[in-house]
């Protein structure tokens, strides 16, 4: 079962979200940033390092994931976004059994293809436009 998150709680896990957006080095690649959260706090962090490490899938979602290291509580995590998902990223999401997605962007639609996608797996998805 998820933990309940409140308000402040979200907007937090956001906030490092786009903090990790911000330390993006590569200019040609969009910035982007993750955080895992087990609702009591930060498990792991993330950003598009796809030039900085010469890895051409090391978007954000998959940083934060694979900075996690091996878990069992996936189910029990949410992984915050301060961008809506690539289709990479959401599969990453569904393969590892990420309970619930928080996406920070003003331009994400809850209805888009790649939240549906995640929600059609049973993954809880809210969008935040803050």
């Amino acid at each position: 079962m998820l933990p309940a998150m409140t308000d402040k709680t979200i907007n937090d896990c956001i906030d490092a979200a786009i903090h990790q957006a911000g330390l993006c080095q590569a200019e040609d690649v969009p910035a982007a940033g993750a955080v895992l959260t087990d609702g009591a706090g930060i498990v792991a962090s993330g950003r598009t390092r796809r030039v900085e490490m010469n890895d051409p899938i090391r978007f954000a979602a998959m940083d934060c994931i694979s900075n996690a290291g091996r878990r069992n509580d996936q189910a029990e995590l949410t992984l915050c976004l301060s961008h809506e998902p690539n289709w990479l990223e959401a599969g990453t999401i569904v393969q590892f059994g990420i309970g619930r997605v928080v996406v920070g962007d003003r331009e994400a639609l809850a209805t888009s293809e790649t939240l549906g996608f995640l929600k059609a797996r049973q993954v809880s998805v809210e969008v935040v436009k803050d």
